[in-house]
C-alpha cells in the first residue's frame, strides 16, 4: 500500500504542475477513511482534496470525509461551489476507532459531496472553512432525523433515490421490500445476520473448520438478533438507515443520489466466543424470487458460473456436508433470478456465498474459530486484533434490484467501479483559488475520449518507448442486448500523454506476436468414443 502510495502521489504531483520549476503539492494519503479518521481533513480549515480515477470512462463518486468543523465549503475544479451534505459520525464508527487505537480522531461530522473526475485522470476539489453557524440551524439544516410523519399505519418506513426504494419495519428496523423504480420491479427482501457454529471435529469427521476449511457443526443457521435500533437520516445526496443490530455488529444502508444500487456497510466483530463456539458470520438476504435450486457466481470477476444446490454437472454428487458442499467463491458478484427478477450481491473483496434455499442468499462475512483446522497454519483463526478482544471486520455489499435482461449492465459498470475505486490524495492549502490554479493544474485526462462501456482498458503499462495495452470486453454474450455485442475501438490518438506510432498485436502474456502464436490441440474422449 505505502509503495502503491508513493507511486500514485509522484505522478499526480508530475502532472499537477503547470512548470516543472514548481514544486509539487505534498499529498498524503488516509488509510483510515473507511472508519472516518483522516487527521489532515479533520484539523484542516482549508485543504485540497484529489480524486484520481483509474478507469477509462468519466466517473462521478461520492466522497466522505470527516471533519471537525460543520461549517465547511467545498469548490469545484473550477471554483464552481458543489453541493454537500453533513451527517453525524455514529456511535459505532466512534467506538471502532477507540478500538484500533485511533484516539487522535475526534471529529463528528462527515462531509459528503460529489466529485466528477474525467477517464484516466484527476480532479482537485477545494475545502474551506466558512463562516460558523449556530448549532440549531446547523442540526436543522444538515441532521435530518425521519420526522413523526413520515411514518405510515402500516408500520413501515421507507428510503428512496430516483432509482430504487427500500423498506424497513418500524417495529423491527429490519427491510422487507426493495423497489426497481425504473422497471416497478419488486421484491419482498429481508435481511439479518447469522452465524454459523464451526466444528471441532465429530464422529463422522475429525476434520475442524479453520483457516483452510469451513465446515459448521450442523446445518442449524443462529439468527443474532430479530430487530435491531434504527436511526435515519434523509438528505439531498444521501439517505441512510443506521442500525445497531447487537453488541458486535452494526450497519449503515445507503441510497446515494443518482444511484442504481443500494449499499449495505458493516461492522462484524469483535466475534464473541467466551461460550467456547467458534463461529462464522453471515449477512442473508431472503427474497420471493422463484430461484429453482440456482443460483450464480462470478469467475474471477468475469464469466459468470451457474450453480445448482447440491449438484454438480460432471459427476453425481454425494452430500455428506450439505452446508460447506454448497458454498463457493464469490470473488465479486453473486445472484439469483426468475422470469422476472434478479437481485445481485456485489461485493467489494473475495468472499464465499451460497444459496441454501429458494429465494436466499448469504456471504460469509467474517469467522472466528477455535481449533486449528490441521492444514498447515498451525494455530486457530483466532486473532485478537489491535484491540486485543478479537479482529474486527468493516466491508461493504451493493445490492441491484432489476429485470434479468437489464441487471448485466447493472453489475457489469458497478462492478468496474467497486474493483478500480478512485484513489484520494490530500494537501493543506493556504492559497486563493487564483493563486492555487496559476501553479497548479486542476483537471487532468489521461484520455482524448472514453472508451465505450462495454470494454475495460485492463492494462495501461509504459516502457521507455514501448507502451503495453491490454483491453477487454467485459460483457458474456447474451448478458445484453446491446452491450454483449461485438465492439470495434480505435487507439489512434486515444491517449493525451504519448502518441502511438504504430502497433503490434501480442499474446494475452505479451511476450509472443500473435501472428507466431500456436495454439495447442488436445485429443479429447467424449461419451461417443468411450466404452
Amino acid at each position: 500500500m505505502f509503495c502503491f502510495q508513493l507511486l500514485i502521489g509522484d505522478v499526480l504531483g508530475k502532472l499537477t504542475v503547470k512548470t516543472p520549476e514548481t514544486k509539487p503539492p505534498e499529498l498524503t494519503f488516509c488509510d483510515h477513511l473507511n472508519i472516518s479518521v483522516c487527521l489532515l481533513t479533520e484539523e484542516s480549515k482549508s485543504f485540497t482534496v484529489t480524486v484520481y480515477n483509474p478507469l477509462a470512462r468519466d466517473l462521478a463518486t461520492y466522497v466522505r470525509l470527516p471533519v471537525a468543523m460543520a461549517s465547511m465549503a467545498v469548490f469545484g475544479p473550477q471554483g464552481a461551489p458543489v453541493e454537500t451534505q453533513l451527517l453525524p459520525i455514529s456511535n459505532a464508527t466512534k467506538e471502532l476507532r477507540k478500538d484500533q487505537n485511533q484516539k487522535q480522531s475526534h471529529s463528528s461530522f462527515e462531509l459528503v459531496f460529489t466529485a466528477k473526475v474525467p477517464a484516466l485522470g484527476f480532479a482537485t476539489y477545494f475545502v474551506n472553512s466558512t463562516k460558523a453557524k449556530s448549532s440549531s440551524t446547523l442540526k436543522k439544516k444538515f441532521l435530518r432525523p425521519v420526522p413523526k410523519y413520515a411514518y405510515t399505519d402500516s408500520g413501515e418506513v421507507s428510503i428512496e433515490n430516483e432509482f430504487v426504494k427500500l423498506t424497513f419495519s418500524q417495529d423491527t428496523g429490519h427491510l422487507t421490500s426493495m423497489t426497481d423504480l425504473t422497471s416497478k420491479v419488486v421484491t419482498a427482501l429481508s435481511q439479518a445476520f447469522y452465524w454459523y457454529n464451526g466444528s471441532m471435529g465429530n464422529d463422522s469427521s475429525h476434520q475442524p473448520s479453520g483457516a483452510y476449511i469451513f465446515r459448521p457443526y450442523s446445518s442449524l443457521v443462529h439468527l443474532i438478533s430479530s430487530d435491531s435500533k434504527m436511526e435515519i437520516f434523509k438528505g439531498p445526496l444521501v439517505q441512510e438507515v443506521r442500525q445497531v443490530i447487537s453488541p458486535y455488529i452494526s450497519q449503515v444502508i445507503r441510497l446515494y443520489a443518482g444511484q442504481r444500487h443500494a449499499e449495505f456497510d458493516y461492522t462484524v466483530g469483535p466475534i464473541p466466543v467466551g461460550d467456547g463456539w467458534g463461529k462464522e458470520v453471515i449477512s442473508r438476504f431472503d427474497t420471493d424470487i422463484k430461484s429453482d435450486q440456482l443460483f450464480y457466481t462470478d469467475a474471477n470477476g468475469r464469466e459468470i458460473q451457474e450453480r445448482k444446490r447440491n449438484y454438480r454437472p460432471t459427476w453425481k454428487l454425494n452430500i455428506t456436508e450439505p452446508v460447506a458442499g454448497n458454498y463457493y467463491p464469490v470473488n465479486s458478484r453473486m445472484y439469483i433470478k426468475d422470469s422476472a427478477k434478479q437481485l445481485t450481491v456485489l461485493t467489494d473483496r473475495s468472499l464465499g456465498g451460497s444459496s441454501m434455499k429458494d429465494g436466499s442468499m448469504e456471504i460469509m462475512l467474517h469467522r472466528r474459530l477455535l481449533v486449528d483446522d490441521k492444514r498447515g497454519v498451525g494455530e486457530p483463526l483466532n486473532e485478537k486484533g489491535v484491540s486485543g478482544k478479537g479482529l474486527i471486520v468493516r466491508g461493504k455489499l451493493c445490492l441491484t434490484l432489476a429485470p434479468p435482461e437489464s441487471s448485466g449492465a447493472l453489475h457489469r459498470e458497478l462492478g468496474e467501479k467497486l474493483l478500480l475505486e478512485p484513489v484520494l490524495a490530500f494537501a493543506p492549502n493556504s492559497l486563493t483559488f487564483k493563486k492555487w490554479t496559476s501553479q497548479f493544474n486542476s483537471l487532468h485526462s489521461g484520455m482524448t475520449r472514453q472508451l465505450p462501456a462495454n470494454v475495460h482498458l485492463l492494462t495501461l503499462e509504459t516502457m521507455q518507448n514501448t507502451a503495453l495495452i491490454r483491453v477487454e470486453h467485459q460483457f458474456e454474450t447474451g448478458e445484453d442486448p446491446k452491450l454483449s455485442q461485438p465492439v470495434n475501438i480505435s487507439l489512434a490518438e486515444l491517449f493525451t500523454d504519448f502518441t502511438i506510432e504504430s502497433m503490434t498485436e501480442m499474446n494475452l502474456s505479451a511476450n509472443q506476436l500473435l501472428k507466431d502464436k500456436k495454439p495447442l490441440h488436445w485429443n479429447i474422449k467424449s461419451k461417443d468414443n468411450v466404452e
